[in-house]
């Protein structure tokens, strides 16, 4: 059986003249079709092979320059084996349709993966957003299901929560001192919800009432999502359309050390995170009196939270960019063997 090998080039390139005829030299004990690739065709090739040409691709395996030749060699044969065996049982008809259709479907998917995923996340961050809209216009059965599908990953509490239609977008408790919003004190102590409970102490009692407070005409509506996570999907969503256009404009991002993500993503969500978790009960400061009591403000809220969403994002999209890289060129040379493949994709010299 002949087999595909890929070639990827350039002009005015030694190294690739002689992988060229090292080809050729072996063509003449393994049949192969060897498909010449110039990557200043496509800049996504450019940007992949351009510093490690010649390349050559067999059956999803890529050999970089300076090739083993003997690695090559067996990756050919076990690629002229495989072709025999499945020749034999190569899907025909409709199986062979669902196959093809499968493949372009997961070609389509490497290519695309990033938007796809980011609107994903994005809708995430957007549908907490219409449960106060929903409440608004009376939906109170479309808001409920909202407001219960999101509660078990986030808290919901009302004064860590963003508010839509009422007299403020937040309702910080007094300890955060924001000066420019009321705090959620002088509110919540005018809410039938809160009738017996000292909104003053974070206890249990304040804590369930929070959660299960939805609003009202005067405070407005709450948004299934606290502050932190809104910041967080929707920074992680963001951060996934900033590395489409960077590619798109022939950016290649680098991937993200681990000590600069602890330091740009972990750092800051744990210090307010945690600051305020010890200044509150049951821990009170572990009674000491040089603890800043502090409640943490819907600026630091959203900051820390977009910034763990930016350092999440930028730390696993270039692995999975990679990953998804290699399966396309995996697929790309299936559907190619397939016949499936259009012509241009190939950019033959």
């Amino acid at each position: 059986m002949t087999v595909d090998v890929t070639l990827f080039t350039r002009e005015d390139c030694h190294l690739c003249d002689e992988a060229k005829a090292e080809l050729q030299r072996i063509g003449q004990a393994i049949p192969l079709n060897v498909i010449e690739v110039d990557i200043a065709s496509d800049p996504r090739l450019e940007r992949e092979y351009g510093e490690r040409i010649p390349v050559i691709g067999v059956d999803g395996e890529t050999f970089s320059a300076p090739i083993n030749w003997e690695d090559v060699k067996v990756a050919l044969i076990t690629a002229a084996s495989f072709e025999s065996a499945s020749e034999k049982q190569k899907a025909t008809g409709r199986k062979r349709r669902v196959v093809i259709a499968l493949d372009k479907g997961i070609l389509w998917l490497t290519r695309h993966w990033l938007a796809v995923l980011s609107t994903i996340v994005g809708l995430y961050a957007a549908i907490p957003f219409m449960a106060p809209v929903a409440m608004e216009v009376g939906a109170t059965g479309v808001a409920n299901l909202i407001y219960t599908v999101y509660s078990p990953v986030c808290h919901q509490f009302a004064f860590r929560s963003w508010f839509l239609f009422g007299d403020q977008p937040a309702y910080p408790r007094a300890r955060a001192g924001v000066e420019h919003l009321e705090p959620f004190e002088v509110y919540a102590a005018a809410e039938p919800a809160f009738d017996g409970i000292d909104v003053t102490v974070l206890d249990d009692d304040l804590i369930f009432a929070a959660k299960r407070f939805r609003g009202s005409e005067r405070m407005g509506w709450k948004v299934a999502f606290c502050e932190r996570d809104v910041a967080i999907y929707s920074a992680l969503a963001l951060t996934g359309v900033a590395f489409i256009f960077l590619k798109r404009a022939g950016v290649k991002v680098p991937k993200l050390p681990f000590w600069a993500y602890v330091l740009i993503a972990i750092v800051p969500i744990g210090l307010d995170g945690f600051s305020q978790l010890f200044a509150n009960p049951p821990f009170n400061a572990f009674g000491l009196d040089a603890y800043p009591v502090r409640e943490s403000t819907p600026f630091l809220r959203v900051l820390t939270g977009a910034l763990f969403g930016f350092g999440n994002g930028w730390l696993v999209f270039p692995y999975i960019e990679e990953s998804m890289q290699e399966t396309a060129e995996m697929v790309e040379n299936k559907l190619r063997r397939a016949g499936e493949l259009p012509p241009e994709r190939a950019a033959a010299k």
